[in-house]
């Protein structure tokens, strides 16, 4: 069980900085995650934020959909 929170904390974050799956760039701003946006670098500021929210959610979105498939996997074997 401790390796599906890992692994959804990894696939959160490597989905997230993925360039052609969880990068946005909007005006020079980049925000990142996948399916919801949790980090965003502003350019012309240099500042960053974090939502706190929007990472909760895609991890436990990857930690359900993980559990999920080991289930189904375990049954059939």
């Amino acid at each position: 069980m401790k390796n599906l929170y890992f692994l959804s904390y990894v696939m959160t974050i490597g989905i997230a900085f993925a360039p052609a799956i969880g990068s946005y760039i909007e005006d020079g701003d980049r925000f990142y995650g996948f399916p919801a946006q949790w980090f965003s670098h502003y350019h012309l500021s240099g500042s960053v934020s974090f939502n706190i929210i929007g990472f909760l959610f895609d991890f436990f979105l990857f930690y359900f959909l993980l559990r999920f498939l080991n289930k189904v996997f375990l049954k059939s074997s």
